[in-house]
């Protein structure tokens, strides 16, 4: 009794969460219903003509009556259809909401239908399970982003406030509703929901929508393991995947054999990190991954990183068969399995006209088997095994376009001939097949086949899987020479002068050099004045505004010469104008001298557009100091120390606009955003620079400050991201430049036609409310390893229910 009390507390404090949770979100739940009731009105009558009006032709003269039956009401069907289906969502939302703190979980909420007939449920149960398979990317798209919103990775479909069991049960309300006998009610919802998968699929899209607004993540749960022990075996879920026999893909291995997946998650467990751990070896030293929010991951505690020869040695007596090295004959059937695999997409692209592409999944399929056949040793086989599972889960991943779903697919049998004979791959994210595949796909996100730019990309990438399977190098360091060409490539991206992004990048780096410039300015301009009393507004506006002006002006060199020497002789005039005058020869040159100060200091400040009022309060507060100065209140206090114009301008003769920017480090710069939007305003006015959002609740993807600076120090070019602009809307962005001193980052939407430009504060700030998150929660070799281990897990273990 006393062993299961923690687990039972723990599992108390859960439902408690969840529960507020899911009361905390019911009205979002509920305003769901509005799309969805868009979807229905502009898509349902189209679906039912397409799917009921061949059948009345084509039926028997029974079956046909009942069909032009609801042919003939169809506009009164799908009035009916609304009016179901909307107390059917209501009713399931608060039934989730209700179930969420009970011991039980989320019971099978009554159908305000009202038939209770068990072969009426058993139908809608095989009407949900088919458009549950038709519309499976939709749903679970919905599902993955519902459990980080409620943070409840145990959700099962059946849980769910939108279950696909509620689009069925309307059919029957509306067949009912437009007075089709009783009869005929379940062949007809049969029928009707056939036809039902764009529909529904559209409501999902939809649905996945407003949660996506709400902030809700798509990131994929980290596997976990948890205290809870065999109850909580499904918490912490790397992916919500399907049963075996659910499963599409070509796998050699069938997840319903117990043995065979036992084996496969068994080999990969010991593969991970953390494996070795166990071993009675020093832990490895935890690696972040490489996408753009790695860095907001804690690192596994431990000593120091083991080595490749350590893993290898762990593995070899621990893997199942024996050693850890290459089969001669096995790389040879892989050589000419790739060669193959190559021959017959060149074969198919010809027949099709068309450059080669993709690789025939079942040809690759088959290939794989016969490489089973050549391996002598069960590690071989179970890691051939592996590999499939792997690609068909990349296949799967529902952030890559197909077109380079295709390229990544023919990289099967180059990184089987890595995984054979590497370790490190399935340990280090850094390992070089890993990092080509993660580069490739992360910044793919927003790929179309539309635009120069797209082409251009998809050439690269093309381009990058060639290097790999033509390569007669060594697999490890053919795709380490194709990751560095790759990003070569993204690092150099050649754009028109003319392009917006050109223009902004050009602008964006010259408010940062400028600022530098400012910088190494200042260090020069303080030394002037070092020991005299200035009040601190005016110190601050020499140090901080006015070197920008010296900065400004040093752009005009070619066509105004002089005009820095005349700004900079300005400081001393200025300095000691402010200076208690004693004597009235100095109160005469005063008088003589402050005009021509001020309108340089006036010219100085329109140039760089310095706003007026910040102008006219500095010229305000100037004309005190030298009222104050006239009336020499100091003498009160004392005789300050005698400064001459010629004094400080002494100090200043060596002054030079500098030019080395590299001796400047990265945490003194910050770009003032007035400097940044004058910039854009000047050189890139389509650009918006955003500032830091104003202080309100952070959405649930928000980060705290330090995982904030460690996701953007992963951050590289052309990352995908969820962006909450100045419309209060996400938007999908890509990061498409970061300054040389990392000082502003620039993000684009997919066509380029709208750019935003951040500072790193502003990026914390948006991290930290949840208005910046990344599309990849995790690399795209990770997601599909975590993925693979969720189906095998579920797949060893019988009754688990591995579609949750």
């Amino acid at each position: 009794m006393n062993e299961e009390t923690p687990d039972r507390a723990l599992q108390a404090t859960e439902r408690s969460d969840s529960s507020r949770r899911r009361a905390r979100y019911r009205r979002l739940f509920e305003d769901c219903w509005a799309p969805v009731r868009t979807v229905v009105e502009e898509q349902l009558l189209t679906a039912l003509i397409e799917t009921l009006g061949p059948l009345a032709k084509s039926l028997d003269e029974a079956d046909s009556k009942r069909v032009k039956a609801v042919l003939a009401r169809d506009r009164a069907f799908v009035q009916a259809y609304l009016e179901a289906l909307h107390p059917e969502l209501i009713a399931s939302i608060g039934s989730f909401v209700e179930a969420g703190g009970s011991e039980g979980g989320g019971a099978r909420a009554l159908s305000l239908i009202g038939h209770e007939d068990s072969e009426f449920d058993a139908a809608i149960d095989q009407c949900a399970a088919r458009l549950r398979n038709s519309v499976d990317t939709e749903f679970a798209a919905v599902k993955l982003r519902l459990i980080n919103l409620l943070h409840d990775v145990d959700l099962r479909d059946s849980d769910l406030p939108f279950r696909i069991a509620l689009f069925v049960r309307a059919i029957a309300g509306a067949l009912r509703h437009i007075a089709i006998a009783e009869p005929d009610v379940v062949p007809l919802m049969r029928l009707v929901s056939s036809g039902l998968s764009r529909v529904v699929g559209q409501a999902y899209k939809q649905i996945e929508k407003r949660l996506a607004d709400s902030g809700a993540s798509d990131a994929v749960p980290v596997w976990h393991s948890t205290v809870v022990g065999t109850h909580g075996a499904a918490r912490g879920r790397a992916a919500t995947g399907t049963s075996g026999a659910e499963r599409t893909g070509n796998e050699i291995v069938s997840l319903g054999d117990a043995q065979s997946s036992s084996m496969l998650l068994s080999l990969l467990e010991r593969l991970q990190p953390g494996a070795f751990a166990t071993a009675g070896t020093a832990p490895a030293a935890g690696t972040a991954g490489t996408g753009p929010m790695a860095g907001a991951a804690s690192a596994t505690p431990g000593g120091a990183a083991l080595t490749r020869a350590d893993r290898v040695a762990f593995l070899e007596s621990r893997a199942p068969g024996s050693g850890w090295s290459f089969d001669p004959a096995l790389i040879s059937a892989i050589n000419d399995a790739l060669r193959m695999t190559a021959s017959a997409a060149s074969a198919a692209a010809a027949a099709a006209g068309r450059p080669a592409a993709g690789v025939d999944a079942a040809h690759t399929a088959e290939l794989r088997k016969g490489l089973i056949d050549t391996a002598s040793r069960k590690i071989d086989k179970l890691t051939i095994e592996l590999v499939g599972l792997l690609f068909d889960r990349i296949q799967r991943d529902r952030h890559i376009p197909d077109a380079i779903k295709e390229q990544l697919a023919r990289l099967q049998f180059p990184l089987l001939k890595v995984a054979l004979g590497d370790p490190e791959l399935f340990a280090d994210p850094r390992q070089p097949a890993r990092r080509l595949l993660d580069r490739i796909a992360s910044t793919s996100i927003g790929w179309s086949v539309d635009g120069e730019d797209n082409r251009r990309y998809f050439e690269q990438v093309r381009g990058a899987v060639d290097s790999v399977t033509d390569s007669p190098a060594d697999a490890s360091k053919a795709f380490e020479q194709s990751f560095e060409q790759f990003d070569r490539f993204l690092d150099e991206e050649r754009t028109r002068d003319d392009d917006p992004v050109t223009r902004a990048r050009r602008a964006l780096a010259e408010a940062e050099n400028r600022e530098i410039l400012a910088i190494k300015a200042t260090m020069q301009v303080r030394s002037a004045f070092d020991g005299v009393q200035l009040e601190s507004y005016l110190r601050d506006f020499l140090l901080d505004v006015w070197v920008r002006v010296l900065v400004e002006a040093s752009t005009r060199d070619k066509t105004e010469p002089a005009l820095v020497r005349r700004y900079l002789d300005t400081i001393p005039e200025l300095v000691w104008s402010v200076q208690p005058k004693i004597n009235p020869g100095d109160r005469k040159r005063m008088i003589e001298t402050i005009p021509n100060v001020l309108a340089v200091l006036r010219e100085g400040l329109t140039r760089m557009q310095w706003p007026s009022e910040r102008i006219q309060q500095f010229f305000g507060r100037l004309m005190n100091s030298h009222a104050s100065a006239v009336k020499a209140l100091e003498l009160a206090h004392g005789s300050p120390p005698q400064i001459t114009p010629s004094t400080v301008r002494i100090k200043l003769d060596g002054f030079r606009i500098p030019t080395d920017t590299s001796d400047v480090a990265l945490d003194q710069i910050k770009v003032s955003d007035d400097v940044v939007r004058h910039a854009l305003a000047v050189g890139a006015p389509g650009v918006t620079h955003l500032s830091a959002p104003t202080e309100q609740d952070p959405l649930p993807a928000a980060m705290d400050p330090q995982q904030a600076l460690n996701a953007i120090a992963g951050f590289s070019r052309g990352l995908w991201f969820d962006l909450r602009a100045n419309t209060g809307q996400m938007e999908r962005v890509v990061l498409r430049w970061i300054s040389p001193k990392k000082a502003l980052y620039l993000f684009t939407n997919a066509g380029g036609d709208r750019a935003h430009s951040l500072s790193p504060d502003t990026l914390v700030a948006y991290l930290q409310a949840g208005w910046l998150v990344a599309v990849e929660s995790a690399p795209l070799f990770e997601r599909a390893v975590d993925a693979v281990m969720f189906d095998l897990k579920h797949g060893a273990q019988p009754g688990t229910d591995a579609s949750s």
